[in-house]
């Protein structure tokens, strides 16, 4: 066996094992231990910020049914990795990128398809730490053939700014 194969082998074992310990910890594997431990996970309420809510009726109404609109979609369900990058340090850097971010809202059509990926930006997309990401999120959609819409504030979203 090569060197590359017990190392793939051994990684393997690591992730079963650090799955296996994240389900007991949740209390997911059965046991009856979760009722007497008080729960560190409880839903998150509302599930989308007074801004995105209010952005996300808007959108609704002037779609009008056109297309589903998903919300918190992360960037990997999006887009996917090239498959000549499905081995290596370098699909595993863009698999950490793409995978802790998500898309504010995501437009498919009845067939489930991806027609768009809107981004709802506030301040914080100011910071040079967001700069740098927004560049990366931006790019990566753009080489994936997936068209970003931003918006600043939900006055700017009208059926024309769609232009779907």
């Amino acid at each position: 066996m090569s060197v590359s194969t017990l190392i793939l082998i051994f990684v393997g074992i690591a992730m079963f094992y650090i799955l296996l310990s994240s389900v007991k910890g949740l209390g997911l594997n059965g046991s009856n231990n979760e009722r007497n431990t008080p729960s560190d996970l409880h839903i998150r309420r509302p599930f989308l910020t007074n801004r995105e809510r209010a952005f996300y009726r808007k959108l609704e109404n002037i779609l009008e049914g056109r297309f589903k609109i998903m919300c918190q979609v992360r960037l990997v369900d999006v887009v996917s990795i090239n498959p000549k990058y499905k081995t290596g340090s370098k699909s595993i850097g863009y698999f950490r990128r793409i995978s802790q971010w998500h898309c504010d809202f995501v437009l498919i059509d009845n067939d489930f398809n991806v027609k768009c990926v809107i981004e709802l930006d506030d301040k914080s997309h100011n910071r040079p730490d967001r700069i740098r990401r927004d560049k990366y999120f931006n790019l990566t959609l753009k080489q994936a053939g997936v068209r970003l819409l931003r918006f600043n504030n939900i006055k700017d979203l009208d059926s024309q700014a769609l232009s779907l």
